[in-house]
């Protein structure tokens, strides 16, 4: 294949489903798997809104697959016990990319931290990828 029609290839948008998921339901979702502390109710919210090789990323580590994720999120609530992690304003979308922002608030209702989500939708409307960026935005460039 030519090089130019392999660029093209790889870079065409992705064409989307007709009835996909509606991302705010999604999201939810995710929120809830990232909440939730039974194992088998994690995984279904997991599986509710990751694509089966959907991709989740943290400051900690990057993980793939449905199993990974579950492990991933586990590790995390371990690791910040008592901390829920909700969404605040509307979800920005561009085309198939979503701009989420969060926080995570601990058991006194107080904000630990604030951060935002960039995830990819799957043609189905799933998530693709989810990257969390714990933490304000870095400053502009100069």
């Amino acid at each position: 294949m030519p090089a130019l029609a392999l660029a093209a290839a790889l870079f065409a948008p992705v064409a989307l489903a007709a009835g996909r998921e509606d991302p705010t339901e999604i999201v939810a979702a995710l929120f809830a798997a990232l909440n939730e502390t039974d194992a088998a109710r994690r995984d279904a919210l997991i599986a509710r809104s990751f694509a089966d090789q959907g991709i989740f990323s943290d400051s900690g580590e990057r993980v793939e697959g449905l199993r990974a994720i579950g492990r991933r999120m586990d590790a995390l609530q371990h690791g910040q016990p008592g901390l829920r992690y909700q969404g605040f304003g509307a979800i920005d979308r561009q085309h198939d990319t979503l701009r989420i922002t969060y926080e995570a608030v601990d058991k006194t209702g107080a904000t630990a931290f604030e951060g935002m989500i960039f995830a990819l939708l799957a043609v189905d409307g799933k998530l693709a990828r989810a990257d969390l960026f714990p933490g304000s935005a870095p400053p502009p460039l100069p």
